[in-house]
């Protein structure tokens, strides 16, 4: 089953396609096309898009049975997006979030770091050990890249990797959820939904402690460290019950959708056939 996905562009077409194929990049996936159309592949995901003046038409072909729809659009919208205040950024790809005061950073920096927690999730059902890791921290270091942009500041992603790597220290556990995935069978199952909380919970922590920085002007690269990584501990167990608010957020909206589905149908805008349909596609 494909689903095409129609993703309002808020940047130039190429500046969109560039930045969708250093992204596919960094995450070690495919992408070929222009600014007109093209394909990607990666992380067993496959698909193609058209771009039409400033909406592109993505059509995900195939995704991992384990991974849940929304999961993977929210994946895919993210190669497509570009982050407000990078289109027409100089060569470093970075910008001052001109116009815009301390609140309205604040709430753009959260809308990255919900959409990066969702990516980062996903990246914890991988099931291959200790490759998961990897691509967790790749989501952490893209969400501080934009966290960036929208601070008005730049960093290099050598500081980046290592400002992660400093909060998240101690991986002995994180090591243990993802080596139980070499257990075949139950182990798998185990490693991998532990794993995913344990990544949406660090890359929200990762996420707090940055915006607490940018927000007090301070140097990602000379942060002291004891009180960020206190302030990353405290803010990983607040990132769990974050998870927990996410996965209910998206039963509900799910919940909705089902019922504006069936008062359409009520109102006989969709036949039965057309409702079970659309049901079929929400519950899958």
């Amino acid at each position: 089953m494909s689903r095409t996905l129609e993703i309002e562009l808020t940047a130039d077409a190429e500046v969109v396609v560039e930045k969708a194929r250093e992204a596919a990049k960094k995450y070690g996936a495919e992408f070929t096309g222009d600014r007109f159309a093209g394909r990607f592949a990666g992380n067993s995901i496959e698909g193609h898009y058209r771009i039409e003046g400033k909406t592109a038409h993505v059509t995900i072909e195939k995704k991992p049975d384990f991974a849940p729809w929304p999961m993977v659009e929210n994946a895919i919208r993210g190669f497509f997006e570009v982050p407000a205040g990078t289109a027409g950024a100089g060569a470093g790809g970075a910008s001052a979030a001109s116009g815009s005061g301390p609140a309205s950073r604040r709430a753009r920096a959260d809308r990255v770091i919900k959409k990066h927690v969702i990516w980062s999730t996903g990246a914890g059902l991988i099931p291959i050990p200790v490759a998961d890791l990897a691509a967790v921290t790749a989501v952490q270091v893209s969400m501080l890249e934009e966290l960036a942009v929208i601070y008005g500041v730049q960093y290099s992603e050598s500081v980046l990797k290592s400002f992660v790597t400093a909060l998240t220290g101690g991986m002995a556990a994180r090591l243990g959820a993802s080596a139980l995935k070499a257990i075949p069978g139950l182990g798998s199952v185990i490693g991998g939904v532990s794993m995913s909380v344990m990544s949406g919970a660090s890359t929200y922590a990762v996420g707090q402690v940055a915006k607490r920085q940018f927000d007090d002007s301070a140097d990602l690269a000379k942060v002291d460290l004891g009180k960020a990584k206190q302030d990353y501990k405290e803010a990983y167990e607040k990132g769990k019950d974050y998870v927990s608010s996410l996965e209910k957020e998206e039963k509900q909206d799910t919940v909705s959708k089902l019922e504006r589905l069936a008062e359409l149908r009520e109102r006989g805008v969709l036949t039965e056939a057309e409702f079970q349909e659309q049901k079929k596609k929400l519950l899958s």
